[in-house]
């Protein structure tokens, strides 16, 4: 068993006390960089101006279209990408200017990339459907791929008025593309009531294919479970696999007396077990672990790499699951995350440049070799955003950072979105973390300074599309703790992205998104160090008042260990995720890196901090991708370690003037 955690420091003060001691800016500090960003016409990988008609639409200016098409622009005109422009105003405009187009001609049945039409753009807004629509738009007009607008439609949280609409005006109910019926796209990525309102209205949900049911019972939220199944949904055999990292107690008892596998297999991810979901799991308590092991559940199932269910309660520090696991027989097996780490060399590196000098070079390192062995050539927060984000921070600083591998991880990032841009118009998911991956990019973009494009734009009117009526934003179902298991993580990077990439032509639509998510956030109960850091950036970035705001502060500030760092979940080690994360949030928040806390916090990453420029941080998540060396430290750990020295570099240089321009 773990050794007992150590206490934390003993300097916990009331927050009416930290209101009057904490510095308070607005919450604008940060974005000073990241919204002038949005805005700037040069930058990296900069584009050729757009013709003057595009650019009044990018704007959002509708009275400056009006003016340019009375002189003779043409309202069927197309940029050098093939996008029409009344495409591009379903995308960076309102309803008004879609309408002021299709007044003076343009056609809403042009064809833009990827086979789109201004309809299909327009579904996740039903007032610029509607308009289209009432121009004689073609409902059941379909892109290269055969998608329709509906399908588009059910992709997207809040929609039934939309697909209402469609239907009404003919669209074909059954449509499917080469990947998606509009249940199946709506159990991956909508809400609740339009899953409803797709079977009331014939779609049934036993027709799915079984991924896309495991889907719906991997993502988390509740309302579309429980609606697909009071609408009849057999369940499929495995499903306690996916369904054992969050779902309610009740629900797992129902589904195993109902003939679910408590011993069932996913061979696609190291053989995980019902009760390695569980234990792995944030979101499921000992007694979940209990009800398994109860019904059957083997206590010493083996992964492919031969970890046993105890293995991950000793890596999560988790001493209820342990009893728990110990209480049935359960004991210790193999496997690469057992295999020793030398700590790094007494007193690690003492001078902040140096130690900023080293970390980031060995992320950018690493970030190309980390794209070019997944599938797809996928980008990840860890090994390509945050790093992104981490070297336009020190460069600031005066840090001499490589600026051939700082570009060349820029342009992955812009290269995978802008492949992928027509996928997000169509309502794909196209990016593995959903808005957090999105979020992350936006936040290193604009950190670079790149401009407001429609790559960037596409991301913005992706990540609106997105949200639940009720303000978060969800995740694909992975419960990858720290960084990828939280909805007020998704929901703060979310918002953060916003903010970084606002779109003049629909600021209120981003007001009024940025809004609901403060509401949600404010009412969100954070129980981890991820937790209460993202759920402060995210009320910043929401702007939030100063008394919410500062009672974040007070919550992150008394998480803080007496040795200066910060423990994830408060039953492990501080590590320098968790810490560098703390002491950036507070950064956003207005904290000064002189504050004795902050002063304390960078001590103990330096002093942590290997001499090559990483830091280790032990991974606390069941794999579910095939694993690979992408050239980072740690073996099995180096991905949480890329993503911890991120946020390690990002805290420390803040201790660092801005270098003269």
């Amino acid at each position: 068993m773990p050794p007992p955690r150590r206490k934390r420091a003993e300097n916990r003060v009331s927050s009416r006390a930290m209101l009057a001691e904490i510095p308070y800016n607005p919450p604008v500090r940060f974005l000073r960089l990241t919204v002038a960003a949005a805005l700037v016409v040069a930058g990296v990988s900069a584009q050729a101006p757009p013709p003057p008609l595009f650019a009044a639409i990018e704007r959002g200016s509708v009275a400056e279209v009006e003016r340019l098409l009375a002189a003779g622009a043409d309202a069927n005109a197309i940029d050098a990408d093939g996008v029409p422009a009344v495409m591009a105003a379903t995308l960076f405009a309102s309803g008004d200017m879609v309408e002021l187009l299709l007044a003076r001609g343009a056609d809403p049945n042009r064809i833009g990339p990827g086979g789109a039409t201004a309809l299909m753009w327009a579904a996740p807004d039903v007032e610029k459907t509607r308009r289209l629509i009432n121009h004689r738009a073609d409902v059941n007009a379909r892109s290269e791929i055969g998608r329709t607008a509906l399908l588009v439609a059910a992709a997207y949280p809040g929609t039934v008025r939309t697909l209402q609409l469609l239907l009404d005006r003919g669209a074909d109910l059954l449509a499917q593309d080469s990947g998606s019926t509009a249940l199946s796209a709506a159990v991956r990525s909508s809400d609740a009531e339009v899953v409803r309102w797709l079977i009331e209205k014939g779609l049934d949900p036993n027709k799915l294919p079984v991924g896309a049911r495991r889907q719906g019972f991997l993502r988390y939220d509740l309302p579309t479970t429980d609606v697909m199944m009071s609408k009849g949904l057999t369940l499929f055999p495995d499903v306690l696999v996916p369904a054992a990292s969050w779902q309610p107690r009740e629900s797992l008892t129902r589904w195993i007396a109902a003939g679910a596998d408590v011993n069932a297999t996913n061979a696609a991810q190291y053989n995980r077990t019902p009760l390695l979901t569980a234990v792995s799991s944030e979101a499921e308590d000992a007694a979940t672990v209990a009800l398994l092991l109860e019904h059957g559940a083997d206590a010493n199932a083996r992964t492919t790499e031969g970890e046993a269910p105890l293995d991950w309660a000793i890596y999560k520090g988790d001493r209820a699951k342990i009893q728990v696991l110990e209480q049935h027989g359960a004991v210790r097996g193999t496997g690469p995350r057992r295999d020793e780490i030398p700590p790094p060399a007494a007193g690690g590196i003492t001078d902040p440049r140096v130690s900023l000098t080293r970390s980031v070079a060995r992320l950018l390192d690493v970030a190309p070799r980390f794209r070019e062995q997944t599938p797809n050539k996928c980008i990840s927060c860890h090994h390509n955003a945050m790093p992104a984000l981490a070297a336009a921070t020190v460069r600031r600083k005066g840090v001499v950072v490589d600026e051939t591998e700082a570009r060349k991880n820029l342009d992955d990032i812009l290269t995978f979105f802008r492949t992928n841009a027509p996928r997000m118009m169509l309502g794909d998911v196209a990016v593995g973390g959903e808005a957090l991956t999105v979020g992350y990019a936006q936040l290193a973009l604009a950190a670079e300074k790149h401009p407001l494009d429609r790559v960037t734009a596409t991301m913005t009117h992706w990540v609106l599309a997105r949200q639940m009526p009720d303000g978060r934003w969800l995740g694909n179902g992975l419960n990858r703790p720290p960084s990828e298991y939280s909805v007020i993580s998704h929901t703060a990077i979310a918002a953060g992205g916003l903010t970084a990439y606002p779109l003049p032509g629909r600021q209120q639509e981003i007001e009024a998104s940025l809004g609901k998510a403060r509401q949600w956030l404010l009412a969100a109960q954070a129980k981890s160090a991820e937790e209460r850091a993202m759920r402060l950036m995210g009320l910043v970035w929401t702007k939030a008042s100063r008394t919410d705001v500062t009672s974040a502060v007070n919550a992150v500030r008394n998480a803080q260990e007496a040795a200066g760092g910060w423990s994830q979940f408060s039953r492990t080690d501080a590590d320098a995720y968790a810490t560098g994360l703390s002491l950036y949030a507070l950064h956003v928040a207005g904290v000064p890196a002189t504050d004795a806390a902050y002063k304390k916090g960078v001590a103990f990453l330096l002093r942590t901090q290997y001499p090559d420029g990483p830091w280790l941080v032990r991974t606390h998540s069941f794999p579910v991708q095939r694993y690979f060396e992408s050239g980072f430290p740690f073996g099995r750990h180096q991905w949480i370690s890329a993503a911890g020295t991120s946020w390690a570099a990002l805290a420390i240089a803040q201790t660092l003037p801005d270098a003269a321009r």
